[in-house]
């Protein structure tokens, strides 16, 4: 007859914390968003004063544990509450035991309310009882201890009719195996199967005394597990993985049980296994592991001390996390306790971790169950995949660049990912300089219309309740495409010197372009265009630069009279220069025919020659000297610069020309020189001048009255000749001018 229903209490928690890219990856700390997780308390119906928890089915929905007084068995789940198994009279249901993965069917205890004697039963939900019966003939007692995750079998230990108790197995099919006892011992009782129920873990007595732990399963019968030093006598295996692969539970370490250390045993052959301490909380002399996850990872029990009254804390142990006191680590990572101050033991934990059950203590010191669901994590998440970037990390003005990482590992729940750019959390929308960021807070950064000013170290942090990982920083490169700004041009070299060809470009970026220079190795003949090497070629030449802006040609032999072309790229485009010819000169210019000293008037053009042979593709350049400087300085083509009327023509060829426009006229004689420049070399005239004699107006070569009449009709008609001061007007300053310059004569 099933009793009330009571409903647990639930109580949710949760947590938000934030999170800088220094403090994320700050060890130990409890970082990023905090889940929510639910803790039901189990409170006993009327009339009982306690509950004990004995078991948490793989989904973490049901739980069966034990009411008193007096003494009965329960099954509770949120959904349906607490719900007394019952039994009346000398029949009742004391005690259950594991369950199987969805809690529809567990071992319970078959008895008087004293527990005096006990039936090993299988019961099935929601009221199935079948009674395991005795194994041993004439045997009071037969405990079970529970079924196996998949329901198939049972275990537990059975009383022998000449004392002492053996663990057992049961299937249906199969009936009772015993499982036997360690060398030299008597006893042996079982604590925890593998889901599969193939293998079961317990203690014995064995040769020396003291208590065992052991693995048994079908292929290698018993195996006692070995013990830390000290610990002979006190070692108990309570759990064990669904690989039969890892057991927990505790050694001691001296002839005291109240010294026990929680250990996790490790399967090294099928009889041989390693043993690890888990360690126990500060300030407690002992700690012990009873339940373990399904891989083996996670194990969780109990820490405390024997002084005063065998205090105890709940603890669960990760190989990332270490040792916890669930008591303070859970609220830290989002779950309440609620009105419950010391959670003291663990009983169960679903199959994904998610879920455990045990029992707690209240202010008043009543003992309570617990289930607490929707626990976020019990490690901190690793890499599953280091950051990586589209294009190797290269991408172009206007592009998406996609960043991307993955975080994972067991039991790390959801994962926040917060993106980093040059150590500052990136913001995500329209960025000052025209990208646009999408992707906080995913696994994967976006950056549309990306620009040279999201060239920038970036970097992931992956964080859960339980704490933190960071990616490596990887840079992202945004260049622009690239352009020539100046092309080569063409360029003659004298034999066996030195010269250059060289290409300037219009980029924008980190990534400085790369450069290769090609040249025409048949240059009379069809283009048969190679690369540029770096050293000497086979007829001396010498290149350097030959990757780089500029093409440096040294010891220039014939192999150099060709042409030659740039091409030049970085990551977002390529191009190609003008094809350009370099050829050689032989000789120095040689100057055969000096300038000379010429006079001339203001309507005719005065001018200078020089003669020069083995020129070749060399240049002509006139000088003038600066008189108030004492400086030669270029003479260019165009307006007399140095006062006066006039026109310059011919200033970089064989002979300058001083041109009337509409008069040439200057004050002082300009003294000329011309440099001859090719290749090989750069020669210099003699200097010589250009003199226009202001008086002779009429360009008879003397001065007289027929200049001054010839002037005058021109001022008189407004010709242009007659501004002869310059200003662009005829006027009286004109005639004022004149008439000095002829009063001074030639």
């Amino acid at each position: 007859m099933r009793s009330k229903k009571t409903i647990g209490k639930k109580i949710v928690g949760s947590r938000l914390a934030g999170l800088g890219l220094a403090g994320a990856l700050a060890a130990g700390g409890v970082l990023g968003e905090g889940a929510s997780g639910q803790t039901y308390v189990i409170t006993p119906p009327s009339g009982f004063t306690n509950a004990s928890p004995r078991s948490l089915s793989g989904d973490g929905n049901v739980v069966y544990g034990m009411i008193n007084e007096p003494l009965r068995s329960f099954r509770y789940t949120v959904a349906g509450g607490l719900v007394n198994l019952g039994g009346s009279g000398n029949a009742v249901l004391l005690e259950p035991g594991f369950c199987n993965y969805d809690g529809s069917i567990t071992g319970v205890n078959l008895g008087n309310p004293s527990g005096s004697f006990a039936m090993g039963s299988r019961w099935v939900n929601p009221g199935t009882l079948t009674q395991l019966g005795y194994y041993f003939v004439g045997g009071d007692t037969q405990v079970t201890t529970g079924i196996c995750g998949d329901g198939t079998s049972m275990f537990g230990q059975a009383s022998m009719p000449t004392g002492g108790v053996r663990a057992y197995r049961w299937t249906a099919s199969g009936g009772f195996t015993t499982l036997g006892a360690l060398a030299g011992g008597f006893n042996s009782n079982s604590l925890g199967t593998s889901s599969d129920g193939l293998s079961i873990v317990g203690f014995g007595d064995s040769t020396g005394g003291g208590y065992k732990g052991f693995r048994w399963h079908p292929t290698t019968g018993m195996v006692q597990l070995n013990y830390l030093p000290g610990g002979e006598n006190w070692t108990f295996a309570r759990a064990v993985s669904d690989n039969g692969q890892t057991v927990v539970g505790s050694s001691g370490t001296t002839t005291v049980y109240a010294s026990n250390r929680a250990v996790r045993w490790r399967a090294l052959t099928p009889t041989t296994f390693s043993i690890e301490a888990l360690g126990m909380l500060p300030g407690h002399t002992y700690s012990q592991a009873d339940v373990v996850m399904r891989d083996g990872d996670i194990a969780l029990g109990a820490s405390g001390t024997a002084n005063p009254n065998f205090l105890k804390r709940a603890v669960a142990w990760s190989s990332d996390l270490g040792m916890l006191d669930l008591t303070a680590w859970l609220p830290s990572v989002g779950v309440s306790l609620g009105g419950l101050t010391v959670l003291t033991n663990v009983a169960g934990i679903s199959d994904d971790g998610r879920t455990i059950a045990g029992e707690a203590n209240l202010f008043g010191g009543e003992r309570r169950v617990y289930l607490i669901k929707n626990i976020p994590c019990w490690h901190r998440p690793s890499l599953t995949q280091d950051i990586t970037m589209s294009n190797d990390g290269y991408e172009c003005v206007g592009n998406t660049a996609i960043i991307s990482a993955v975080g994972g590992g067991q039991y790390t729940g959801s994962l926040t990912y917060t993106w980093y750019r040059d150590g500052v959390a990136v913001v995500l929308g329209q960025t000052q300089w025209g990208s646009f960021l999408i992707g906080q807070g995913s696994p994967t950064l976006q950056i549309f219309n990306s620009q040279i000013s999201d060239s920038a170290e970036y970097q992931c942090v992956i964080t859960n309740a339980c704490g933190a990982v960071g990616t490596s920083s990887v840079p992202l490169v945004v260049n622009s495409n690239v352009s020539i700004y100046e092309q080569p041009v063409g360029t003659r070299i004298c034999a066996g010197g030195n010269g250059f060809v060289s290409v300037t470009m219009d980029y924008s970026g980190p990534t400085q372009p790369r450069y290769q220079w090609y040249y025409n190795i048949t240059p009379f003949r069809r283009p048969n265009w190679a690369l540029v090497n770096n050293g000497p070629t086979g007829s001396g030449t010498v290149f350097s630069g030959a990757r780089s802006p500029v093409l440096a040609i040294s010891s220039a032999a014939d192999d150099v009279e060709t042409q030659f072309y740039c091409v030049v790229n970085n990551p977002c485009s390529t191009v190609t220069t003008d094809i350009v010819s370099v050829s050689l000169e032989y000789s120095t210019p040689v100057i055969f025919s000096e300038p000379y000293d010429t006079t001339t008037c203001p309507s005719l053009t005065g001018s200078l020659s020089v003669g020069a042979f083995d020129v070749g593709a060399g240049t002509y350049q006139w000088e003038r000297l600066d008189t108030t400087t004492n400086m030669w300085v270029v003479v260019n083509d165009g307006p007399i610069t140095w006062g006066g009327c006039g026109d310059v023509q011919g200033a970089t060829t064989d002979t300058l020309s001083l041109v009337p426009n509409p008069v040439l006229m200057f004050e002082s004689s300009g003294l000329f020189r011309c440099s001859i420049i090719n290749a090989c070399a750069a020669v210099v005239t003699q200097t010589a001048s250009i003199y226009a004699c202001p008086g002779d107006y009429n360009c008879d070569s003397g001065v007289d009255g027929d200049d001054s009449t010839a002037y005058m009709t021109d001022w008189s008609n407004a010709a242009s000749a007659a501004d002869v001061n310059c200003d662009g007007g005829i006027d009286g300053d004109d005639v004022t001018y004149f008439f000095n310059q002829w009063s001074a004569g030639c």
